[in-house]
């Protein structure tokens, strides 16, 4: 008996001491994994943020540059400025025009739809709809005359007539819309 007791002396205070040792070790390791992990999370964080800042560096530019593309679009959409740019001939027939500034203006929209990538899709669909705006007049004001007659003088007469009686508003609305999103960018 004097035997165990003397065994219990010596085992009890070492698995004491053992138990304390094992729980302060296990607090301190708890403690240092919680801050290696916070600080791994700052560090995260911060090339997180270092990302974004260099990111915009290179998007805000390209997105300022998609937005004067299509503020140049917007403007070529205007029927008043389309038919200055686009030449007709003496007997060159209302068909061929009407379908040359429908082709100029799918043109100038197919050049630009890669655009859409940097901006809302609520501001690219209002320039479709700007775009359906105009090639839908286009196509309105042709079908009014004697198509099969019509020359392209009197289809541009017919346009500016209908124009003067019944303004374009779609595109003003969209650069409205394009210059209310750029102000967005810089709030």
């Amino acid at each position: 008996m004097n035997t165990v007791l003397e065994i219990l002396k010596i085992t009890l205070p070492a698995l004491i001491v053992a138990a304390v040792v094992g729980l302060l070790v296990r607090a301190f390791l708890r403690k240092e994994q919680a801050t290696l992990s916070a600080m791994l999370h700052r560090q995260n964080e911060n090339r997180r943020l270092d990302l974004l800042k260099e990111t915009k560096k290179v998007t805000i530019p390209l997105r300022l540059q998609a937005y004067e593309r299509l503020t140049i679009f917007c403007n070529r959409l205007e029927l008043g400025g389309l038919v200055t740019r686009t030449n007709t001939t003496e007997t060159m027939s209302g068909h061929l025009y009407k379908t040359i500034l429908q082709q100029t203006i799918e043109e100038e929209f197919t050049h630009n739809i890669t655009q859409q990538v940097y901006m809302t899709a609520e501001l690219w669909n209002i320039i479709g709809i700007a775009k359906q705006e105009a090639t839908a007049i286009i196509e309105k004001v042709y079908q009014n005359l004697h198509p099969e007659k019509a020359s392209a003088k009197d289809f541009l007469q017919a346009l500016v007539a209908y124009l003067s009686d019944h303004p374009q508003g779609g595109y003003t609305q969209a650069m409205l819309a394009i210059k209310t999103e750029v102000a967005v960018m810089f709030e």
